[in-house]
Order: structure tokens, then sequence, then C-alpha cells
């Protein structure tokens, strides 16, 4: 059999199964093959493992809309200004997560009654991150 004619059956097939993903994906992958002279599993590899993502994208995207959840909202779209007890700095520095690979703990509250987080509302003493004890 021809390459030409393996090649047609090979978009027909892909398009009977429904692989979209695939068969526009093919003659880019085909042709990546070919320059990188890779075999052909890894060539199929390449265009299964496309297909599968833009399946996976597909149902993501399929489920969001079936949930009704809102439009994601970013921390650049938050307006900050309309917000002014929320101070931006510390929302910044928390979204950057460096407190996780820190191995820190997180815990934010607005400021009650003018006293700010991290001190007693009964003296000035800031209030001492627990310690544990070994025993």
């Amino acid at each position: 059999m021809s390459a030409a004619v393996s090649y047609e059956r090979v978009r027909e097939q892909l398009e009977r199964l429904g692989m979209e993903s695939a068969l526009t994906s093919l003659d880019p992958v085909l042709e990546r093959g070919q320059k990188e002279e890779r075999l052909p599993v890894e060539v199929l590899d390449d265009l299964l493992g496309r297909e599968l993502s833009a399946r996976f994208e597909r149902r993501v995207q399929t489920n969001l809309k079936l949930s009704r959840i809102p439009a994601p909202k970013t921390l650049d779209s938050f307006d900050f200004e309309a917000q002014p007890q929320v101070p931006k700095d510390v929302i910044e520095e928390l979204a950057t997560l460096r407190f996780l690979h820190q191995g820190e703990g997180c815990r934010w509250a607005p400021p009650r009654d003018g006293v700010p987080p991290g001190r007693s509302s009964d003296s000035n003493e800031t209030v001492k991150k627990p310690t544990s004890e070994a025993g």
C-alpha cells in the first residue's frame, strides 16, 4: 500500500472515530516526526497525547458550563480601591504562595476594633506563634 493511500486511510479513520484534535494535528505531528527521525510509536504517542489533552480540556470547559459557576475572577480584576479594608500588599504576597514553600502557615483576618492582626486586643504585645514541645 502506498504512503498516500495509508495517509488518506488514517485521516478517514481519525474522522470516523471522532478524533478531531488528532486529525487537525496529524500533518504537523507527522512532519515533526520525520524531521526528528522519530519512531512510528513515538509519533503515534504524540498524536494520541494531543487528542487526550484536547478531550480533557473540552470536558473541563463543559463541566464548568454545566456547574453554572460564575466566570472565574483573578486578583488583577479585584478593585482594591473599592475595598480599602483589604490590604493589597498582603494579598499580593499571599498570592505568591511563598509561605507554603517556606513551610509556614497562613492566617489572615481583617483588623477588629482597630487592632491589627498579630496583636492582642488586651495589650500592646504581639501574639507569639505557638511552639511545639517535643515529648
